[in-house]
């Protein structure tokens, strides 16, 4: 009986052997286990629409930091101030409080009651990854500098 079971076992694995080698030399490093993973991986889309796997000739986009800084400082009041205006090639922009007064941001016609309130202490800080403009209102005159990463 064990010669038997040695001997289909043999005869299945030499069935699989080819299968098996055919699927190891695809050329792909993605292992999908079976039945239960998609097949897919993360690709790169190429400028003509085409999307090539990740790898040593499409490596992973990573934006990387900008060379540009511009810095800035401007008297915001009680109305909605223009602090900077939109710039196409922006990545962030960091605003900074100049006095321990309250602050919103946000868009045009921005209020203490609609916008992103900043915390009322001087030094306070917002990051904001936009290339929108900026507008920004105070409880009392604030001078809100800023860092303009482009």
């Amino acid at each position: 009986m064990k010669h038997l079971l040695r001997g289909v076992a043999a005869l299945v694995a030499a069935m699989l052997l080819p299968a098996i080698a055919a699927a190891q030399s695809v050329g792909s490093s993605v292992i999908f286990p079976s039945g239960w993973a998609p097949g897919q991986s993360v690709c790169v889309k190429q400028p003509d629409g085409t999307c090539v796997p990740v790898g040593p000739a499409a490596p992973l986009p990573v934006r990387g930091g900008s060379a540009t800084l511009a810095t800035d400082q401007i008297s915001v009041g009680t109305s909605a101030t223009l602090v900077k205006a939109a710039r196409a090639g922006r990545a962030k922009i960091i605003l900074i409080v100049g006095a321990a007064n309250s602050c919103a941001v946000g868009a045009a016609g921005v209020m203490l009651t609609t916008g992103a309130l900043l915390q009322p202490v001087a030094g306070a800080t917002l990051t904001l990854d936009t290339s929108a403009a900026v507008y920004a209102v105070c409880s009392a005159t604030t001078i809100v500098s800023f860092i303009e990463q482009f």
